[in-house]
């Protein structure tokens, strides 16, 4: 027996049909942007390593939408993916490594960016994992691998939020972890991960990188225009309006704005030039009376000062380093400690005022074993009472130790610790001097043995020579140093300089 359908079934199935038609044509699209993105050959315009789909996917990740906006040849979005408005008259190159703290907050002002100019701002996320970042790579992969699933910058700010485990991880593991907090099918995730074409991504964006002069992490090309550096938001948005204003001013067609202005922006970097070797600074580090010291105090042959920051990473690695050396060296060395908390590390003036209070009840040492342990629980803490914890930790009477934490003379000390810095060239931490001649950074055991060895010899030399201890001897080594320090090479005369230092920066 026949049925007859009821006008709101007919409607239903035309509704029915008409999106099971466009289910089709979405999948056919579809399927072409997948094979596309399978061979890693999709149109320029076409956003985003791994679109499946022509849909949006993931906040503000443009996965196979198309823009408006032609690409540039010189600095091509390509494949890479984009954050923000597909069509935003500004592009922002971002080439970034998950390994480096500074692009982590890099990172956090390019989201500030886009969040205060949603119409006018797009991120393009390319691939710079510095070489000493071990990890890097295979952070990137895993971010990519996640944007299978549609979860590329939800990736990306969990890898940036916890880039302080990587070192010595397993990344697939850990980053799987990290798919499954995000809700991903952890089984593809692992899949996605081991396919070799993400990795050949990460060595074109490093190619590209490469080739634009990129030599160093976080950098930015905007709209062609250079910024380098983990750089505040005000820098960025001195560019952008800047160039929105010169945009507004043009006429007809903008959709090739972006070729445009990064043919008008874009200029070159030129190679570095080979550097010959550095000079040896030698500078006479006076040793006070209120300096904190351990070793041979009375007769040493080897004076090491040690300017350093208890808020810094690279301190502590030379914190462990001098530990290694003065058990080696003790006998003969003693090593000195001098304040230099940088700028920029808020905390670190607290600290290094609660170690000397410490050193004024002969815990100095103690004390700064225990900053040096916990430096990282330092930022936006509550240092009065932070510090006052390790006090008592170490059992020092807590009237004195508050006392002498607030004094002028601690204060006084601080101070004259970092003029003193000033004055002999330590302009960042850690720097050492041993027997007066630099040795900067957070270098290996390696390289303090070979000059102590050295030291040694002169040193007992001298004191033969000219029967000569303590202070006497170290300001007698300190001139021979100096006067025998090798020279400079000379450099070879050139008209104009070629390389913008500016842009040269290194992440640690």
């Amino acid at each position: 027996m026949a049925q007859h359908s009821s006008p709101k079934q007919s409607s239903n199935a035309a509704l029915i049909l008409t999106v099971l038609v466009v289910a089709i044509v979405a999948f056919a699209g579809g399927y072409l942007v997948g094979g596309q993105n399978s061979k890693l050959t999709e149109a320029p315009e076409m956003a985003a390593v791994g679109a499946s789909s022509a849909l949006v996917q993931g906040k503000g990740a443009i996965m196979g939408v198309k823009s408006n906006i032609k690409d540039s040849p010189m600095i091509p979005v390509g494949n890479s993916y984009v954050l923000g408005n597909p069509n935003a008259p500004i592009t922002v190159v971002e080439f970034s490594d998950f390994q480096c703290p500074y692009c982590q907050r890099g990172a956090n002002t390019i989201k500030q960016l886009v969040d205060k100019y949603p119409n006018d701002v797009r991120v393009v996320f390319k691939h710079n994992p510095l070489p000493f970042h071990k990890e890097a790579p295979d952070a990137s992969v895993a971010a990519m691998a996640a944007g299978q699933q549609g979860k590329f910058w939800e990736m990306h700010d969990l890898l940036f939020d916890n880039f302080k485990k990587f070192k010595g991880a397993d990344m697939k593991a850990l980053t799987t972890g990290y798919a499954k907090q995000l809700g991903l099918d952890t089984a593809k995730f692992q899949s996605d991960y081991d396919n070799p074409q993400f990795r050949q991504v990460v060595k074109d964006d490093l190619a590209l990188g490469s080739k634009l002069g990129v030599r160093g992490t976080p950098n930015f090309l905007i709209n062609g225009e250079r910024l380098v550096g983990a750089q505040p938001l005000n820098k960025f948005e001195e560019v952008v309006k800047k160039q929105l204003a010169e945009i507004r001013s043009m006429g007809g067609d903008k959709s090739n704005v972006y070729a445009a202005m990064v043919k008008k922006n874009f200029k070159k970097v030129e190679p570095p030039k080979p550097r010959g070797p550095k000079p040896t600074v030698v500078n006479m580090v006076p040793v006070n009376a209120v300096d904190n010291i351990k070793g041979n105090t009375k007769d040493p042959l080897i004076t090491i000062i040690e300017f350093s920051d208890f808020q810094c990473p690279y301190c502590q690695r030379g914190h462990n380093t001098t530990n290694e050396v003065m058990k080696q060296y003790g006998k003969n060395a003693r090593l000195v400690f001098k304040n230099l908390p940088l700028p920029f590390h808020k905390e670190a003036p607290a600290a290094h005022k609660a170690a000397m209070a410490a050193g004024k009840q002969g815990k100095f040492w103690e004390m700064n074993d225990l900053l040096f342990a916990n430096f990282k629980k330092f930022k936006g803490a509550d240092m009065d009472a932070l510090l006052e914890g390790y006090a008592k930790e170490l059992g020092l009477n807590m009237a004195k130790f508050k006392k002498d934490y607030a004094s002028k003379a601690i204060d006084d000390q601080l101070k004259a610790d970092m003029a003193l810095a000033s004055k002999v060239g330590a302009r960042g931490t850690p720097n050492f001097f041993i027997n007066g001649v630099q040795l900067v950074g957070a270098q290996p055991k390696a390289k303090f043995d070979e000059l102590i060895k050295k030291q040694m010899e002169i040193a007992k030399k001298i004191k033969g020579q000219k029967k000569l201890s303590g202070d006497a001897l170290y300001a007698e080594v300190v001139a021979y140093n100096k006067k025998n320090a090798p020279a400079a090479p000379a450099r070879p005369a050139a008209p104009n300089p070629t390389v913008d230092t500016k842009l040269l920066t290194v992440d640690g």
